[in-house]
């Protein structure tokens, strides 16, 4: 994929949460995962991780990507969330969760830093590395 086009998916992910939520992201995620983990199996996750967080009365939106690590064997996901509580407790609240499965990292977002360009980077580099919205 050339440099234009993901400079717009770019662009794209970046102003999502403004033009959707009237509110910029509050989270930028990466999640790992404790065992070797495929496209099937990290669309459960994140699925479970959603309606998790919707019965602690807690809504997100944004987006998930999935990057493999060179060798192509380590799946992991980058996340930018909007969501309707504080970033302090929709952190809390995922970390719980996801620390039984692997680990996270999780930082306020700040939308200085182009997060989205930055999980967009390997999008179209080969087949394994995809983008999708988190609701999906």
């Amino acid at each position: 994929m050339n440099r234009i086009i993901k400079n717009e998916y770019g662009d794209f992910v970046k102003n999502f949460s403004i033009l959707n939520n009237n509110e910029d992201y509050k989270l930028k995620v990466t999640l790992t995962y404790k065992y070797k983990v495929n496209e099937k199996g990290m669309r459960k996750w994140i699925s479970n991780l959603s309606n998790y967080l919707s019965k602690n009365e807690i809504k997100i939106n944004g987006f998930v990507v999935s990057e493999y690590d060179s060798s192509f064997y380590n799946l992991h996901n980058h996340l930018l969330i909007w969501s309707n509580v504080s970033w302090s407790e929709c952190k809390s609240k995922i970390f719980n969760y996801w620390k039984k499965l692997g680990s996270v990292d999780i930082e306020k977002y700040n939308n200085k830093d182009d997060y989205g360009n930055y999980i967009m980077k390997f999008i179209g580099s080969s087949e394994n590395n995809d983008w999708d919205f988190i609701e999906n």
